[in-house]
């Protein structure tokens, strides 16, 4: 019975990493910072596989990642204003660690996009003008990081009547369950 909205889920999430404008291109990103106050911020999708890990890139010096190792648990939210639906995900947040997986990732970053990871000073940091950023030559701060969903809380606002269901992932199987919009 609920087959059908984990495979919208999955249908969705992969055109917003393919489809260009696509609402799914973008979610916040919500961590925990050192006081256990939640931060937020937008991260853009760039894989997702069958078993709905979603993945996206980052500078290793940022505050998100200095947050995930002090607490890998985050929550991502996707909203698609057309289709009023509306996917929050409890998950795990881990940095990929193979030093081969980074190196072919990030061949894959388009070469002006490279630079976003080749900055001298770490994002946040404070600057005289927006025009006095400067740039390594070689080292960069590229980082991947995989969130590994444990619930997904599905919303499809409707009328006469709202649908919201809430999955568990119980080992490899998804188990859902309807919820009060």
């Amino acid at each position: 019975m609920f087959n059908s909205f984990l495979q919208e889920i999955e249908s969705e999430l992969k055109k917003g990493c393919s489809e260009f404008g696509h609402p799914f291109k973008t979610l916040t990103l919500a961590t925990l910072d050192k006081n256990q106050l939640p931060q937020q911020r937008i991260v853009v999708l760039r894989k997702i596989n069958s078993e709905l890990k979603l993945t996206f890139f980052t500078d290793l010096r940022s505050k998100k990642v200095k947050q995930i190792k002090n607490n890998e648990q985050v929550s991502a939210h996707f909203y698609h204003v057309e289709k009023k639906l509306q996917l929050v995900f409890r998950a795990t947040a881990q940095l990929e660690q193979d030093e081969e997986s980074l190196q072919n990732l990030w061949q894959q970053v388009r070469i002006r996009n490279q630079k976003d990871y080749t900055t001298n000073l770490a994002p946040g940091s404070i600057i005289q003008q927006p025009d006095n950023i400067e740039y390594l030559n070689q080292q960069n701060y590229f980082g991947v990081v995989h969130l590994i969903p444990q619930k997904i809380e599905y919303l499809k606002l409707n009328q006469p009547q709202h649908l919201r269901i809430l999955f568990k992932k119980k080992e490899s199987n998804w188990n859902g369950q309807f919820l009060v919009p």
